[in-house]
């Protein structure tokens, strides 16, 4: 089934790639994507010219990068450096009076403490054709033991049925995840405790197309067979928008919630912000656990 999953995945790549880029009307580019380490990424940076890492997390803007805001402490977070693409310009953005971790730049976040946890949080939806390239810069500069990334698809693009004005048949209704072949292996040799919130994550339901960054990312990870989730949050309105009418209909929610549970299990636990009590999406004991 992942074989089938990956192959199904590249084959979407495929179709958006080059000239399809071409003849849909869409920017024709020629600068590769860049990753630019300012001063602090610089420092942390080894022998190999690398960023080594523990957990690498890569938010799409939307769910995934909401969920970081949610999920991860400010205190002790450093902006070493930034994702350059030819397309997006920088000019005017601002990182004042914004989300930390949900704003208009496409930017890394680090913790001097420990170094072991690098955020990468996209201020924009990547374009498959374009995915490539930032896959490749990102395996160019940073060397992560596990990669988690974080993405948003809108239910009325997929043949899932969630039924959202029902009562939450699980606390991972609207998530779904898809871990490479080395992340099974992994799994498979530390064990896993069935009863953990991460463990009961259903799997992506194949046929199901996952398109952008997302894909390019977890393509190129599991091409070198590196350990890696995707966690796809299904949405009911499209990519980036946020006007739900209910908690329980925001996949934000529960993928911040998946997240703290990996950073926990990594040894990251002073990285974890703490929900609030409005957070909470079910009265269950253990999600309350989870968020409080």
């Amino acid at each position: 089934t992942m074989a089938t999953l990956m192959e199904f995945a590249a084959s979407g790549l495929e179709r958006e790639g080059g000239s399809r880029a071409m003849a849909s009307g869409l920017p024709t580019v020629t600068t590769p994507p860049v990753l630019h380490w300012g001063s602090a990424g610089r420092k942390a940076l080894d022998a190999s010219g690398k960023r080594a890492v523990k957990l690498l997390v890569i938010a799409t803007k939307g769910s995934g990068t909401r969920a970081l805001d949610m999920a991860v402490k400010y205190e002790g977070l450093r902006k070493e450096g930034v994702l350059l693409l030819e397309e997006l310009s920088m000019r005017g953005s601002s990182l004042s009076h914004e989300k930390l971790l949900d704003g208009s730049v496409c930017s890394l976040w680090g913790r001097p403490e420990d170094g072991g946890l690098l955020i990468l949080s996209l201020s924009t939806a990547i374009s498959s054709w374009r995915g490539h390239g930032v896959a490749a810069a990102l395996m160019a500069g940073i060397t992560a033991e596990r990669v988690l990334v974080l993405d948003e698809l809108p239910l009325r693009n997929c043949a899932i049925d969630v039924d959202l004005d029902d009562d939450w048949e699980s606390d991972c209704s609207l998530i779904r995840k898809l871990p490479t072949d080395a992340e099974l292996q992994r799994l498979a040799s530390v064990g896993a405790d069935v009863q953990d919130l991460v463990s009961r994550c259903p799997l992506l339901e194949s046929g199901v197309v996952v398109e952008g960054l997302a894909a390019a990312a977890l393509t190129a990870l599991h091409v070198r067979s590196l350990p890696a989730v995707l966690y796809v949050g299904l949405s009911k309105e499209a990519p980036g928008q946020v006007a739900r009418a209910h908690v329980h209909e925001d996949p934000a929610y529960p993928l911040a919630a998946l997240l703290r549970v990996e950073m926990a299990r990594a040894g990251l636990g002073a990285a974890v912000k703490k929900a609030a009590a409005a957070d909470v999406l079910a009265p269950s004991a253990e999600l309350g656990n989870l968020y409080l």
